[in-house]
């Protein structure tokens, strides 16, 4: 295999890692949804931002440090 094609992979492989709540600003908020239990689409909700309202907003999912609802445990 050439490096460049094993480079590719390598850097594909990340790309299919979920996003949880340890990754976000989320982490350590008391509004967060479980997500360790078998529920990774937690991650896109809390009590804050339930889907019924369309979720947290891309800013919190792509790793933002600003949360209107955060509260902090």
């Amino acid at each position: 295999m050439n490096s460049d094609f094993k480079k590719r992979i390598e850097s594909e492989a990340k790309a299919i890692i979920p996003t949880t709540n340890a990754d976000l600003i989320c982490k350590d908020c008391l509004l967060r949804f479980d997500d360790t239990c078998g529920f990774p689409g937690n991650v896109g909700k809390c009590e804050y931002y339930p889907w019924e309202q369309g979720g947290k907003p891309n800013e919190i999912l792509l790793g933002g440090k600003k949360c209107k609802g955060y509260v902090k445990e």
